[in-house]
């Protein structure tokens, strides 16, 4: 999930450090500031773990051995265990990368030789904004037991949890899907009153084979969570930063086979959305992850009607229509912007997406990736021209203009349609599943 992993000291001011979950003896931890999370732990309701939970494996044995009573109904069959995922051990997010979720602007800097606050309102769009995290390890939120921090979004923390083997508790959305047992993730966000509970509605009606599912919405001391399923993999930002360093030290752009097979494959569930009515509004590399079975869509936080009025729009700098950052609604229009932007920070050298390139591209000649396909510079123009009315109609349009570039693509380089970090994963052009 999206993400700011960098280590930090242990601990909150004024509050004790909870014990962390140790790794099992066979998953040594990583050497990048994190640990795994046990493969199973139980923790009675709004309880802190004081000692490391047991293991999945000793859970399940003495609840299966267990003779039933006459008073005790039988135990349901053991749980299978977990895979290990690897949580932050000390989250916090650098000074240096503290940004406002909403208008990118820096956010909880220091000066004077002081810190900056970790909590408080941006001072140009006055969106509030927190840097620490609200839950630790061994919390529970609503039967959902949380094991540690998987990474810092747009809006708040990412969280790994136990989803509960019982009804969630109060405070959850009385249709939960959340299956018992099993990995899921809480990203923290600032409840809106109704408008939070909307979105989550609305997420919980999306089902698409590349979209990440929403299962539960959780409101706690004004904080609002999306529940979604764990899908392991990296997110695309992550995937870009991992690049090759260039001759200036920064990481190379995917090539253009690469990307443009990734944006096929994610193009159909916006032309899923878009029939349902709905815009996604926040089309980002750090919401889209990218594993062997092909790209997933994930975070459903920003979605809304088409046309619904009012209520904060939830977008990101460099990837924000012109229209958007003016003030104007969210339309279709707006989300293909977003996607041809996205592809464009993805294949491109856009050293500065949020200023200098912010709606705009390099010129074809000063970029070497759009000198050698014409048709993808051709494409990009195109899908993120400032003037709505001249990009293209609806995701369908944008898919078959996308075919014809990747076709080129691949005949310039000499290469199959199949590539890179898509490698092992079905590529159609309905991108591994038909819109329903």
């Amino acid at each position: 999930f999206p993400t700011d992993r960098r280590a930090a000291p242990p601990g909150r001011p004024g509050v004790a450090p909870p014990p962390q979950p140790t790794a099992p003896p066979d998953l040594p931890a990583r050497g990048n500031g994190r640990h795994r999370a046990p493969a199973l732990a139980r923790t009675p309701a709004g309880a802190r773990l004081e000692r490391p939970p047991p293991t999945a494996t000793a859970s399940a044995t003495a609840t299966a051995s267990a003779p039933p009573t006459a008073s005790t109904p039988p135990a349901p069959p053991a749980a299978p265990a977990l895979p290990p995922v690897p949580v932050l051990e000390r989250p916090e997010v650098p000074e240096e990368r503290r940004q406002c979720g909403v208008c990118g602007r820096p956010v909880g800097r220091g000066r004077d030789g002081r810190p900056g606050r970790v909590r408080g309102f941006c001072p140009s769009c006055r969106t509030p904004f927190s840097f620490s995290p609200a839950l630790a390890a061994g919390d529970e939120l609503a039967g959902y037991q949380i094991v540690g921090c998987l990474a810092r979004g747009g809006q708040g923390w990412v969280y790994l949890a136990l989803a509960p083997d019982r009804p969630p508790g109060p405070g959850c959305l009385p249709a939960s899907a959340a299956p018992a047992r099993q990995w899921v993730v809480l990203k923290e966000g600032l409840a809106r009153s109704r408008s939070a509970a909307a979105t989550a509605r609305l997420a919980l009606t999306v089902a698409h084979p590349v979209v990440v599912r929403t299962l539960d919405h959780i409101e706690r001391d004004g904080v609002g969570y999306l529940v979604m399923e764990y899908v392991d993999g990296r997110s695309l930002r992550e995937v870009l930063r991992e690049r090759p360093a260039g001759p200036d030290g920064r990481p190379t752009p995917l090539p253009a086979a690469e990307g443009v097979a990734l944006l096929r494959a994610l193009l159909p569930v916006f032309g899923y959305l878009h029939a349902r009515g709905l815009v996604y509004c926040d089309a980002k590399p750090d919401n889209v992850m990218v594993s062997s079975r092909g790209p997933r869509l994930i975070d459903l936080g920003a979605l809304r009607r088409l046309g619904e009025p009012g209520g904060l729009v939830h977008t990101t700098a460099g990837y924000d229509a012109p229209e958007l950052a003016a003030g104007g609604p969210p339309t279709v229009a707006s989300d293909l912007y977003a996607l041809g932007r996205l592809l464009a920070v993805t294949v491109l050298d856009l050293p500065d997406r949020t200023s200098a390139f912010r709606h705009r591209l390099p010129e074809r000649d000063d970029d070497p990736t759009l000198a050698r396909y014409a048709a993808l510079d051709q494409f990009l123009r195109r899908a993120t021209d400032p003037d709505p009315g001249r990009r293209f109609p609806n995701a369908a349009a944008m898919a078959a203009e996308l075919a014809v570039t990747h076709r080129e693509i691949t005949a310039i380089d000499g290469i199959d349609g199949t590539h890179g970090i898509l490698q092992g994963s079905v590529m159609t052009p309905q991108g591994g599943g038909s819109s329903r």
